[in-house]
């Protein structure tokens, strides 16, 4: 045979090549014939065995035929080119969205805008300095309740006390521990022990009060890394002067006094400026070191004490940072310090991990559907709801939906905090100033005329610039009345219902000190000189 197509195993031969191959033509016969048993075969069926001997005959392998293998081989045969597409096309897919989800953010993040001298770095210079936190502390929270529970504690460890010979253990160091904090509280800390821890923080004092001739911004944090502890300095210098404030008034001076308290005031006020939450939160704690002094000493200031108090009190209050301005910042940290973060190769496994190095695979597979722009885009989105809801009038229910709403992010779940009661308490913070202010002048004007006005636009515009506004009830003023010789000055308080100077009661109070506390949920008016916080 001299064409090739006859050999076994060719492939069938075209028509064209048919038409013009000799050998082709020469056995076309053969296979008309060839085809017609093939097509009796067929119709007749094909008897037991018989294709067995056939390819036995022809020395050709044979085995029993397997119908259902056979579907399923050719089902898996067919199958191969379109798996193989798919698994390609997946593989492609996969390597595209990696680096797609990895490509970085384009959102810009707005530098310090604080320049030149800067009380920030001397009021961290006078925390510094400051000497006898402890005992400061001591001599400022000599308090009943303190002083009823350590004396219960020194009961409960006395009944437990081991007879003798038998060794104390763990009961003889409680009852060591509850009798030295006993003997802490019951220390009544004398004139001089108080003159003398001021005196040894003469330097720290000067260094602070340095810093409240120079405008003040928080250094701007951009970075998980250079999250400072320095706020914490803030609380201990108020105290100290608290403690100066006290010692001014045992000299008989309550001038003096009530200036150092306005000191921790102002001090609270201006850390909170250009600062994150952070900053915010030790400020408002300082204001309310401050105020508590100033309560107490209200009635032995004169008429011009009380009315330099009340006018710098009111500049004071209105040179508060409000809490929009503290998200604000917060917002720029948290973008900032989140977007190095995922700079770091294998950022999704390592931001859940403790050292921020080990990987953590079932977190790195959860954050696989998040890209980077997105988790930045929800995070800012969370921030300017905060935001928004901080800019507005005072609501408790938008402020605390705004603050709970949180993206379902696994790692935003992580980051971001909730700043629960964030915004009542700037609220309530500026609602006591202004209450405390008012009520210098009040006392003021009494000094000079006798007795109280009987409305508070009488105090205008001498003693204050204008009747100070209600943060609770925006448009509205402080309400005042007279109650005889006395008078009743009031806010409408967080539930926004005028009670006509009904004080409000803290139902979950845990002490008698806490019951005059107000709480987001709490019902009745913020009275004067009843409800301080």
């Amino acid at each position: 045979m001299t064409c090739n197509h006859l050999t076994r195993g060719a492939r069938p031969a075209s028509l064209w090549h048919r038409f013009w191959c000799i050998a082709c033509r020469r056995y076309r016969r053969a296979d008309k014939i060839v085809a017609f048993a093939l097509a009796c075969r067929k119709a007749e069926g094909v008897p037991d065995g018989a294709i067995g001997r056939t390819l036995a005959s022809l020395s050709l392998p044979y085995s029993i035929p397997r119908p259902r293998r056979e579907r399923w081989t050719r089902f898996g045969r067919g199958l191969r080119k379109p798996v193989g597409i798919l698994a390609a096309g997946t593989a492609l897919l996969g390597y595209a969205w990696t680096r797609y989800i990895d490509i970085d953010p384009d959102m810009p993040i707005p530098a310090s805008t604080v320049s030149g001298p800067n009380a920030f770095t001397d009021f961290t210079h006078a925390a510094a300095l400051l000497r006898e936190d402890k005992r400061i502390g001591d001599m400022l929270t000599q308090r009943k309740d303190r002083l009823d529970k350590a004396k219960k504690e020194h009961a409960a460890q006395e009944q437990n006390t081991p007879p003798p010979g038998m060794g104390g253990g763990m009961m003889g160091g409680g009852q060591v521990r509850a009798t030295s904090n006993l003997k802490q509280l019951e220390h009544v800390f004398s004139k001089e022990e108080r003159d003398d821890v001021v005196r040894i923080n003469g330097p720290a004092l000067a260094a602070l009060r340095n810093g409240f001739s120079k405008p003040c911004g928080a250094p701007a944090i951009r970075s998980f890394n250079a999250q400072g502890s320095y706020t914490s300095g803030y609380r201990a210098l108020a105290r100290l002067l608290i403690l100066e404030a006290q010692t001014e008034v045992d000299r008989g001076d309550p001038g003096k006094g009530v200036e150092a308290a306005l000191d921790a005031v102002e001090l609270g006020v201006k850390v909170q400026r250009n600062g994150r939450v952070v900053d915010k939160l030790a400020g408002t704690a300082c204001e309310s070191i401050g105020r508590s002094a100033l309560w107490d000493m209200v009635d032995r200031l004169s008429a011009s004490d009380a009315l330099n108090a009340a006018l710098r009190l009111e500049k004071i209050e209105s040179g508060r940072t409000s809490t929009a301005d503290a998200l604000t910042e917060e917002k720029w940290s948290m973008l900032a310090a989140t977007m190095e973060m995922m700079r770091k190769p294998g950022w999704r496994g390592t931001a859940f991990s403790t050292d921020g190095q080990s990987t953590n695979f079932p977190a790195y597979v959860m954050m696989l559907p998040y890209s980077k722009t997105r988790v930045v885009r929800l995070m800012s989105s969370h921030y300017d709801r905060l935001i928004a809801a901080a800019r507005g009038p005072y609501s408790r229910d938008d402020s605390s939906a705004a603050e709970s709403d949180i993206p379902n992010v696994p790692l935003l779940q992580a980051l971001l905090p909730e700043f629960g009661q964030l915004n009542f308490r700037d609220y309530l913070d500026s609602t006591e100033n202004r209450l405390l202010a008012t009520t210098l002048a009040l006392h003021a004007y009494k000094q000079e005329h006798g007795s109280y006005p009987p409305s508070l636009t009488w105090l205008v515009p001498k003693l204050v610039s204008r009747i100070p506004q209600d943060p609770f009830a925006p448009g509205a003023g402080l309400r005042y009345r007279m109650e005889g010789d006395k008078y009743v000055l009031w806010s409408v308080g967080p539930d926004g219902t005028d009670q006509v100077g009904t004080p409000t009661r803290n139902v979950n109070a845990t002490s008698e000190y806490s019951v005059n506390s107000v709480t987001p949920e709490s019902p009745g008016d913020i009275v004067a000189g009843v409800n301080r916080n």
